[in-house]
């Protein structure tokens, strides 16, 4: 299977913007950021939203954005299921 790029993060004042890559040839693959304000606490995906960065028929760039929270932190991590 092929490469379809790293994860990255970035943070801003109030976000954390996870960007990832999929095949979009695979339908069988499910992928889902979630977050967890306190590692070992429930993780879940309440006020995550995705965009389509870019979509050339073989690989689809997608870039979560999860609210920062109270904390000012959140563990983020992206879920992948067959």
């Amino acid at each position: 299977m092929p490469n379809h790029g790293p994860l990255t993060v970035v943070v801003d004042s109030t976000s954390l913007h996870l960007t990832y890559s999929r095949p979009t040839a695979v339908t069988d693959v499910t992928h889902e950021v979630q977050w967890a304000a306190i590692l070992g606490s429930t993780w879940n995906s309440a006020g995550v939203t995705r965009q389509i960065l870019s979509d050339d028929g073989i690989t689809r760039t997608i870039r979560a954005t999860i609210p920062k929270g109270v904390l000012g932190q959140r563990f983020v991590r992206l879920r992948v299921n067959h």
